[in-house]
């Protein structure tokens, strides 16, 4: 038989751990589903124990005309971002019933995390991202991408291209690189992860071959303002011969970013970030007899890599 001190032990450690756990419940912020507005009222899922800050910026197109058929459109998709940057420059939240202008950046507005990229992955430096939602801030350009939207051939310094794609506005361009600097300055975002919803996509862990912002994206434009990374290449250097293995490659790929085993095999979860990689900075390019141009692309990840390298060392002095 258990002894009278026995018991009353047993039960003050019994009553003790129920205690901490309602505690610890209670310390544990609590993340409600929006079903009106398509998010989540703080940046917390089954796959985040603790809210996070957003650490990136994931870049889409609409596939719309206008800033009001943008926000139709995702509403009835069960879709939300955070901002919506129509042709004229002027900037809408992307989380509310109707568009409402934005004049200032409200830190509070973005703690909520939209529904605007699914599954997705990007390899942050110190953790792998699964769930973009939680961790990025969504922006939206009015922008129709491209005719015909199915299977669009996003080379486009491909000669036999047939693709129609549709230029981003200046307006549009310098509105988000005001809006971005805003976002950089407040959460601490680095260079290196403003990237394109083409980049996180996943597909049963392949990169998709398509998405925003497609390849008219000024990225280079963004990136002499300081606004995300762009490589400072050369022809004649991007052009120049190389030992790289595809190990190496991968290594690089998946050291940037990008979702990729490293197995020294030309697989397709390596092509489609080469895809990937292309599509954001080197869209002009294109090699009929050798699309997974092994020596260019690993020329252009180890520039990006330098740059955002260098940057780090900068910003801990």
């Amino acid at each position: 038989m258990i002894s009278h001190h026995k018991l009353i032990l047993l039960f003050f450690l019994a009553t003790s751990t129920a205690c901490q756990t309602a505690e610890e419940k209670a310390t544990q912020p609590v993340t409600e589903r929006n079903e009106k507005l398509f998010c989540h009222t703080l940046r917390q899922d089954a796959t985040t124990p603790q809210t996070a800050q957003p650490s990136m910026i994931v870049l889409n197109y609409a596939l719309r005309s206008t800033a009001e058929q943008a926000l139709q459109s995702f509403r009835n998709h069960k879709l939300s971002t955070h901002y919506i940057i129509d042709k004229d420059g002027k900037c809408y939240k992307g989380m509310n019933e109707q568009l409402e202008e934005v004049t200032t950046i409200d830190p509070e507005y973005v703690k909520q995390r939209a529904w605007h990229t699914g599954v997705g992955y990007w390899n942050g430096d110190k953790q792998e991202i699964n769930n973009i939602n939680t961790h990025s801030i969504g922006i939206l350009f009015v922008n129709e991408g491209a005719t015909p939207t199915t299977n669009p051939d996003c080379v486009i310094g491909n000669p036999e291209n047939t693709t129609q794609w549709y230029p981003y506005t200046a307006e549009q361009v310098q509105s988000f690189i005001n809006l971005a600097q805003q976002l950089k300055a407040t959460h601490n975002i680095a260079d290196k992860d403003i990237v394109g919803y083409h980049e996180v996509r996943t597909n049963g862990g392949v990169l998709n071959a398509g998405g925003g912002p497609g390849p008219l994206f000024p990225w280079k434009q963004a990136a002499q303002q300081n606004i995300g990374l762009y490589h400072t290449l050369t022809e004649e250097e991007l052009s120049s011969p190389c030992a790289t293995s595809v190990e190496d490659l991968q290594q690089g790929l998946h050291a940037w970013g990008y979702s990729v085993k490293v197995n020294g095999e030309k697989d397709r979860q390596t092509t489609q970030a080469i895809k990937q990689l292309q599509m954001h900075h080197d869209p002009e390019y294109f090699n009929p007899s050798n699309q997974q141009n092994v020596c260019r692309t690993s020329h252009i990840i180890k520039n990006l890599l330098a740059q955002h390298y260098a940057q780090k060392q900068a910003a801990s002095k």
